[in-house]
Order: C-alpha cells, then structure tokens, then sequence
C-alpha cells in the first residue's frame, strides 16, 4: 500500500455535497483533498483526515427532499424475505427485511457489501432494544471471496465517531470531571510549555464544534507515517500527536471560524482521558458500549487478518485486510476509527433520537440540547454543525406539531469504508447505511439505501 497520507476521521478524505442520484436526501460529504473545511452551495464541507493511499476525488453531493408525507407502519415484504431465504445473513422474521431491495443497489453501485438500518422509539422493546424496523444486507465480505456479509458483521464508521466522543465528553461533564468551558491550557498543565500561547485558551466546546483554529489534520510526514505502525498504546500516540499538533501554525484564533479538524477531536478524547484518568478507548467501554449494549463495538479495521471473518474495506476493487494499512493511526480514535455492529450503531443513534424528541436518557436535557445546537460560526443556509453532528432540514422531516423538519446527520469514512446516518426526531425515524469501500458509487449506494428506507417509512 502506498504510504502517502490521508485518512478519514473518518476522513482526510471524502467531500462534500452533490446531487444524488436515487434518494432525494441533500447529502453532507468530506472533501478529501482539501486542507480545510468550507462552506458552499449551501452545505457543509468537511475535510476529514485520511491518509492518501491513492489519488481520489469523489464528487461532491446535493439533493432536493421528498414531499412529506405521514409515517405508515413498516410493511412486510413477502417478496423480499424469499428472495433472501438462503442466505447466510438471515434477518429475523419480526423486522422488514429489505435485503432484496439492498442487493438491487448494491449491484447497480458495483459496491462489495451493503448493509442498512431504520429505527424509531415506538418499535422498541425487550426483543427489539435498539427499536428496528427495517433492516438488511446484500454482497460479500471482500470481492473475489465467498463469504456473504451479515447483518451483525461489524462496519467501520469513520467519522461517526465524532458524535459517539462527543456524548462522552458531555457524560463526564454531568459528571463533573470537566467543563464545556474546560481549556487545552488547564487540562494538560504538565504540557504547559510545549502549548503555544494561542492554543492554551481553546475550550473542549470548541473542540466538538471545529472552532478551536486548529488545522484539520497533522502533516503528512514522516512521524505520522510512524504513528500508523506504532506499537505503542494509542493513549501514549496521541502525546506524540499532540505535540506535533500543538507545533501547527493556527488557522484563526479560538472560536472565530469553522473547520473540521479531526486533530480537535483526537485532543477533546485526551482531555476525557486526562481528567478521568483512564485511556479513551477504556472510557468509551465504561461509559458508551457497556451501558448500551454494544458488544461489537471497537477500534481499527474489524476482523483478523487470516480469515475473513468480517468485512474488508476496499479501495479500487480491491480488499485490504485488517492491518495498520488499513485504517487511520490508532491515536485518532476519538475523530473516526470506531467498527461496531449495525443494530450496535442502531443502540447509539436511538440515544439521541430519544434524546432530541424529549425523552429520559442518561444525557441531562441541557446537555443533549447542547450537542445537536449547531455553532453560529459554521451556520450557512439551513445547515450548521453541532457536536459530532450536521444540523438540517428536510421536508420529509416535518411533522404538523414540528414543521421545521430538523435532522441530525453524519457520514464516514477512511476511504475504505462510507457509512451515514439521519436522524428525524419529529418523525422518530433514524436510518443507517454502510459499505466497505468509499468510491463516488460506493457513497451514492449507501445514499440510495438511506432514501429506500426514508421512503420505505412513508415519508
């Protein structure tokens, strides 16, 4: 593999908007080439970190919404559970299985695998925690190799990490260990002389926001090409790329300007391990995967490197397994290198859906307000980014009682894998979508099956 950087953080890499070609959902995307985070066309534009194994460009995205229209029951489709009878992947008889209508995109996208989520807060209970209605999967775990995927494979969500950090640090806020207005200079005294003058003040809200003035990501030299085949734990490769972060000229002073910086969230998760004095992948563990349920959940490419029991991110067609080579340095964990199941995924997204419609959750009001109200600095239009989260409108989004249409969104992605996730808490909808490549058609495929599903709901 070539060792040129980029990465995601879910991405140095992917971009921004462009019309889709199926769903009429307009769509957020990372600009993978860019040095920096803009706004245009009305919506947002992330650069996220990846590292740059190949030249790549995909096209930005954009699309109009759909009508609204009054949510109906999930139907069944006789059709579609028979066309999948004989796979591996079986989905359980009580959910809406749309595998069928899964590998009908999958085969027009040329994608490896696809696998797709909808959830809603009326459809959970004892049998059904994570409140699916519909759900599916269609391809294979790598091209060339028989292993069909399944439902409860484990997919890489780049960057909708950011929004899984983000809870955390508002946990430990409720917990009193640190502050929205906690800074880089207070948190990390014993670094004190090594943080330039104009970074000290940065707060851990500005961190989650992208308007901390830090770059978006650390150079691509020589000490990250290291960091990506360190054998050292992650907590002591994030000092390391702190320091090279802390050594990075600013781009505006604290709070001034928008840009997606995955070096800002990799130092919001050393500030929660700094103030709870545990690693962050342990954190994450204690705080997230426990409590909800998320056995699948972990860190780097999923799977082991001599089977293939899992899916492979792919790149040009071609499977990579599950080693350094294939995702971002372990110290990015906090800005995108998470894997978990998709109805592990599904636990996390029904947090906040419940949390945004109002209901009890271990996020205080307060707090879950906070990380789904968008910073005034990278507001554009109807679009603003919020903590982990892009904050918008759609059509199809709107209720009577709630006519704005508000929803919340992420994609990933470490040009291996493309994930994305809506969330419509006046609908109390939420759909996923995730593939194991990152191509301009991998990410139109996952699209197309975020629209079947929104539609697929009546909306």
């Amino acid at each position: 593999m070539v060792s040129t950087l980029r990465r995601d953080s879910s991405e140095q890499g992917l971009s921004g908007p462009r019309p889709l070609r199926s769903a009429r959902l307009r769509w957020l995307r990372w600009n993978r080439s860019a040095t920096s985070a803009r706004l245009m066309a009305g919506a947002m534009v992330f650069c996220a970190m990846t590292f740059e194994f190949a030249k790549p460009a995909f096209a930005e995205p954009t699309t109009e919404s759909t009508t609204p229209r009054e949510r109906t029951p999930p139907r069944s489709d006789g059709a579609l559970a028979d066309a999948n009878a004989d796979r591996a992947s079986t989905v359980d008889a009580s959910f809406d299985d749309v595998s069928a209508k899964l590998e009908a995109i999958r085969a027009k996208h040329k994608a490896p695998a696809l696998v797709a989520v909808s959830i809603g807060t009326a459809d959970v209970n004892r049998e059904n925690p994570a409140g699916l209605i519909a759900r599916g999967v269609a391809g294979k775990r790598a091209l060339a190799r028989d292993a069909d995927a399944k439902f409860d494979d484990q997919w890489h969500l780049g960057s909708c990490t950011k929004a899984m950090t983000a809870t955390l640090c508002a946990l430990l806020v409720q917990d009193g260990k640190l502050k929205w207005e906690s800074s880089i200079g207070e948190v990390f005294v014993e670094q004190l002389s090594a943080i330039p003058e104009h970074y000290r003040s940065i707060t851990l809200e500005q961190l989650l926001r992208h308007t901390s003035g830090l770059p978006g990501n650390l150079p691509a030299d020589a000490t990250l090409q290291m960091l990506m085949h360190s054998k050292a734990t992650p907590e002591r490769d994030r000092r390391v790329a702190f320091q090279i972060g802390m050594k990075q000229p600013p781009v505006s002073a604290p709070g001034e300007a928008f840009l997606y910086s995955n070096i800002g969230y990799m130092i919001a998760g050393m500030m929660a391990e700094q103030t709870a004095g545990r690693p962050y992948e342990e954190l994450m563990q204690e705080r997230i995967f426990t409590p909800l349920g998320m056995t699948s959940a972990g860190f780097g490419p999923p799977g082991l490197a001599d089977r293939v029991d899992q899916p492979r991110g792919h790149r040009n067609a071609k499977p990579f397994p599950p080693d350094a080579n294939a995702d971002n340095p372990r110290c990015y964990a906090p800005a995108g290198t998470l894997h978990c199941s998709m109805e592990d995924w599904a636990k996390f997204v029904l947090l906040h859906l419940k949390a945004a419609r109002g209901e009890t959750t271990t996020l205080s009001p307060e707090n879950a307000r906070r990380l789904r109200t968008p910073s005034p600095k990278s507001v554009t239009d109807s679009n603003g980014y919020a903590m982990g989260w892009l904050i918008t409108q759609r059509p199809w989004a709107a209720t009577a009682a709630e006519p704005s249409g508000m929803v919340m969104v992420h994609s990933g992605s470490n040009t291996m894998w493309f994930c994305s996730v809506w969330i419509a808490p006046a609908a109390d909808l939420a759909v996923m979508a995730a593939t194991n490549a990152a191509d301009a058609e991998a990410q139109a495929a996952v699209d197309e099956a975020c629209a079947m599903l929104i539609e697929k709901a009546g909306k």
